[in-house]
């Protein structure tokens, strides 16, 4: 039995190894959203047209998503440690690339390296947190994860709004490229692999080879479930922040710091939706109710917003604080899944949903682009209504999201799930 000392070593340790992972997801967000916010000058400076401009932003999150496939596998066989800093090396090199491309054909492979080596982020942050933190703190611990990135994010984004620091896109790429170098060391400091609980470091599942592990989790009927509620709110969250939400509020005749004002409201209030979401299902331990609620909440304040009345700014900025709210809690969807997947496959069952939700935000970004007429004059009825029919495959991912919550279950007590 541990007596105070060790519980607060391990505890220390705990941190410092999920803490360093977090590091590397919340720079990966920053990337991903600072894309979105130098959108237009990528579009300027590489001479894009909007559909070029979304499958630009489609071939990161294709990239990001495809390599998630195996980025889980890698952590249950590599271990975290190296499949982190490695990866850290790869996104750095495509920042790098990004920051001197001239044109279109350049710039993709700059954003495919960008993806591959940023894949293993998200699910690299939720794995360790599940691993060195107890089963019953999972969702708590899920929630910070997403909170931390978006409170950092949304700080970054408005700083630069409000002091008008919104500069070129290529020396913020190079800038990061150093940042994410750095992040790699220090995660090869400090990442390991977790020590085995109660003398078992699988959950009772041996080491087997990757399409095995795939073939046993896409037999788990909870897996689909919740991969479909974290897939529609997480992949329309990213497709509408990360790219789209600026030129939507541009359309309505908002100024560029405006704009980006606005969008770093959506991983504010997520960041507070995460976190009381990961809270309040650990307490009454309940994760189907909690997730059933934030779909719901994510379908009608996305409606509103894109097929509501035209707002003042001040009623604009509440309504995306609301919505990025209840877009935290498309975090749930680990939770949701990692307590019907034996603790040996979920390094693989979250790489696998997190490349589904990547994937299916690449699809929707392009769609908007492609649904775009043309650029459109600022502020005028027939931009807004565009923008409106554009944005409408979002807000019919979330009503398939939000009917498939009414089968999300949590395992019976008895069951012994996982956490």
């Amino acid at each position: 039995m541990l007596n105070s000392s060790d519980q607060s070593k391990g505890s220390i340790r705990s941190i410092l190894v999920w803490g360093s992972s977090d590091i590397y997801f919340i720079a990966s967000v920053m990337i991903a959203v600072l894309f979105g916010i130098l959108s237009p000058d990528i579009q300027k400076q590489l001479s894009l047209d909007t559909a070029q401009l979304g499958l630009l932003g489609s071939v990161f999150f294709i990239s990001y998503g495809a390599a998630q496939l195996v980025a889980g596998g890698f952590m249950d066989s590599l271990g975290p440690r190296l499949t982190l800093a490695a990866s850290s090396i790869i996104a750095a090199c495509g920042l790098f690339l990004l920051s001197v491309v001239s044109d279109f054909k350049t710039a993709i492979p700059a954003q495919l390296l960008i993806g591959v080596g940023l894949s293993t982020s998200y699910v690299g942050a939720i794995y360790l947190a599940g691993k060195w933190f107890p089963p019953e703190r999972f969702s708590f611990v899920s929630g910070v994860t997403q909170m931390s990135a978006n409170i950092v994010t949304a700080a970054l984004v408005l700083i630069m709004a409000l002091s008008g620091a919104i500069v070129g896109f290529r020396i913020v790429m190079r800038g990061m490229a150093f940042v994410t170098l750095a992040i790699g060391v220090l995660m090869f400091l400090f990442v390991r692999s977790a020590p085995a609980r109660g003398g078992a470091s699988s959950g009772g599942v041996p080491k087997i080879g990757f399409t095995a592990s795939m073939h046993r989790v896409v037999r788990i009927p909870q897996f689909w479930l919740g991969t479909i509620y974290f897939s529609s709110g997480f992949g329309v969250l990213m497709a509408f922040s990360n790219l789209w939400n600026i030129p939507d509020q541009l359309a309505y005749g908002h100024s560029i710091e405006t704009a980006a004002s606005m969008n770093a409201l959506l991983p504010l209030g997520g960041a507070f939706g995460a976190i009381l979401a990961g809270w309040i299902s650990d307490y009454i331990g309940r994760r189907a109710i909690v997730a059933r609620v934030y779909i719901a909440g994510m379908l009608l304040m996305g409606a509103f917003l894109v097929y509501g009345p035209d707002t003042s700014t001040a009623i604009a900025f509440l309504i995306l604080i609301l919505l990025g709210f209840f877009f935290g809690g498309a975090v749930m969807g680990f939770p949701l899944v990692g307590q019907h997947v034996p603790s040996g496959l979920q390094g693989s069952a979250f790489g696998l949903m997190a490349a589904i939700a990547y994937l299916l935000s690449a699809v929707l970004q392009y769609l908007v682009g492609a649904l775009i007429s043309g650029p459109g004059t600022p502020g005028t009825p027939a931009a807004i209504h565009d923008f409106k029919l554009a944005l409408t495959p979002l807000i019919v991912t979330l009503a398939i999201g939000f009917i498939c919550s009414r089968w999300l279950r949590d395992p019976e007590p008895s069951s012994g799930g996982e956490g």
